[in-house]
């Protein structure tokens, strides 16, 4: 069980978007809470995050809606119904169909049917003073997407906050699969509810701007190099003048090898996987900066920077640069075969 708080109906939504970044068609949430405690705010940040760009209200004198993002989405508020005793027993069914994911508000009238059709979330909002809600989640969320918002609060406070916010800039990968997932889905539901332009980033060309900014960086080709764990590495090269020589790729380390050892000039290597793969990489040609220097991490700062300087798209039309399938993927397809 986990708890978000939100101190504005953005934040609201970014809690629903990073929801429903995990779930699949089939999927049931039950979306509790007091009137006004954001229930229709959380689905509609679910929803955007689930690729339905149209409105998005409260179904309370209709039971329910379905919307049509890249999968079908079912929003039912059931708040007029004491029970289901005496109402047509097919009532929820066009809704709760396997193709869909299902949003429920106000359940309790219908939970006992609900709850043969198999739960994915519970979720309970609740009033936390002023516009500050509260949000208790029965499940399992990484800790990253319980601290983002509290974070991304204290960063905008010295601007006073999201009124300060001219852009919004995200890291689009290649990385971890589930941090990925859930700061992609953060910057959707913030970009749409804030009405802000989103900027993304690749990450390897964030560290690759940062590669450049080292003295010995001067008119030499960048390789930024991320440990992508699997004993692989995920890499980019880029020119003197910060341009992409190779798009992202994923490789062992004997194949990045190869690539490097390939190149007219040695080019100047930082990245969590270029410390991991030094000797292999050194071997090849490559000099590797030193493991104290900065240029190892990939900076905010940076990611900030290639944003401002490059072409905002839209929140929907943004998604994570993964190369490879996640783990969860691989091992289901090991276990059905």
């Amino acid at each position: 069980m986990t708890t978000e708080r939100s101190s504005s109906p953005a934040e609201t939504e970014a809690i629903g978007a990073r929801l429903a970044a995990d779930l699949r068609p089939g999927d049931l949430v039950l979306v509790g809470g007091e009137l006004g405690t954001g229930k229709t705010t959380l689905i509609r940040g679910a929803c955007r995050q689930l690729g339905v760009t149209g409105p998005v209200v409260s179904p309370t004198f209709t039971i329910g809606r379905r919307y049509q993002g890249r999968v079908p989405v079912s929003h039912l508020d059931l708040y007029r119904l004491d029970s289901l005793a005496g109402e047509d027993p097919g009532l929820l069914d066009d809704y709760l169909t396997p193709d869909a994911v299902a949003f429920v508000e106000w359940p309790a009238a219908a939970e006992p049917l609900l709850g043969e059709r198999g739960i994915a979330q519970r979720v309970e909002l609740r009033h936390a003073g002023g516009d500050r809600r509260e949000g208790v989640a029965a499940g399992q969320h990484p800790r990253q997407a319980t601290d983002l918002l509290e974070e991304l609060e204290t960063v905008v406070q010295p601007v006073g906050g999201w009124p300060g916010i001219d852009l919004i800039a995200v890291g689009v990968g290649p990385g971890s699969f589930t941090g990925l997932r859930i700061c992609v889905a953060t910057a959707r539901a913030l970009a749409q509810a804030l009405d802000k332009p989103v900027g993304p980033v690749g990450t390897l060309a964030a560290l690759a701007r940062g590669i450049g900014e080292q003295s010995e960086a001067e008119a030499r080709p960048r390789l930024a190099v991320l440990d992508a764990r699997r004993g692989e590495a995920f890499a980019a090269l880029h020119g003197p003048k910060g341009e992409q020589q190779w798009p992202p790729l994923v490789a062992s380390p004997a194949e990045l090898a190869e690539r490097v050892a390939a190149l007219p000039e040695a080019p100047l290597a930082a990245g969590s996987g270029a410390l991991r793969f030094r000797d292999e990489l050194e071997a090849a040609g490559a000099e590797v900066l030193p493991d104290a220097e900065p240029a190892h991490r990939v900076s905010a700062r940076h990611v900030c920077v290639l944003a401002e300087a490059g072409r905002p798209a839209r929140p929907e039309s943004i998604e994570p640069i993964y190369l490879r399938p996640p783990d969860a993927e691989l091992w289901l397809e090991r276990d059905t075969h």
